[in-house]
């Protein structure tokens, strides 16, 4: 579940959610009054996003959806893990059209497997140069880096397939060549360090580069951080980290950044 933000009181008016097929479809519902009520079909359009036979969407860190451009983005996992955004085609305006599209993501996939958290770098406005633009509108734009992370959570210390990334706004991803150490539940960008951070039950990571590479972020004695600092975290809403047990952390900054350097 996530809700546009806003200033006075239209922060928090308008909210998407998103979960498992029903019937091979998606359920996905949203709200324009806070939450009170919801509607499969507020935005006016009939489309919904079919799912492939035994795709599900894994919720674990209230991240395998996010709001790009105030646009629905979701990641999924089980049979499949695939993108998925709305695209309208306007060229024959009125006769607007909408499909989701969407790239297949090369993260491990399975019962307990998939791509579990998804996070965006916003590149420039323009969706594309090509003549194409001017007739498709889409939340995500050639230029917008997203990066997600998942695994197995029942096999956390396994690194293979943990992490992929997309420079096109999510139509086509490559997987990380040097994973996270292990499944990872939570991923998140940090504008100010120009780092992406991601986290687990069996540690930290970090990417300067876009999610190409990651490497481990340990706890530094010098700072007075707790051993176990880096690990048993399930999700990740900058500066701060939640885990089982109502464990809360909050990043340090000056550790992120001596890290990234």
């Amino acid at each position: 579940m996530q809700f546009e933000p806003g200033t006075g009181r239209e922060n928090g008016r308008v909210g998407s959610l998103i979960g498992d097929p029903v019937d091979g479809k998606f359920a996905d519902y949203m709200t324009s009054d806070y939450g009170a009520t919801w509607s499969k079909d507020t935005t006016g359009h009939p489309e919904v996003a079919s799912a492939r036979n035994g795709e599900s969407i894994f919720a674990a860190s209230n991240s395998s959806m996010i709001l790009i451009r105030n646009g629905e983005f979701f990641v999924t996992g089980g049979s499949t893990s695939r993108a998925r955004t709305l695209e309208l085609h306007v060229k024959h305006d009125p006769y607007i059209f909408f499909r989701f599209v969407g790239g297949n993501i090369p993260v491990r996939h399975g019962a307990s497997a998939g791509a579990f958290s998804v996070a965006a770098k916003l590149g420039s406005e323009s969706m594309s140069n090509s003549d194409a633009a001017r007739f498709i509108e889409r939340s995500t734009h050639d230029g917008d880096v997203l990066v997600v992370v998942g695994g197995d959570y029942k096999t956390p210390d396994e690194p293979t397939g943990t992490s992929a990334f997309s420079r096109d706004g999510g139509l086509h991803w490559l997987p990380s060549q040097t994973p996270p150490h292990g499944y990872r539940s939570a991923v998140a960008y940090d504008a100010d360090a120009k780092t992406w951070i991601t986290v687990g039950t069996n540690g930290t990571d970090i990417s300067t580069d876009d999610g190409r590479n990651w490497r481990a972020l340990h706890p530094d004695a010098a700072l007075h951080e707790a051993p176990d600092a880096d690990r048993n975290w399930n999700a990740l809403s900058l500066p701060f980290v939640v885990g089982p047990h109502g464990r809360i952390g909050k990043l340090n900054p000056h550790a992120l950044k001596s890290a990234a350097r």
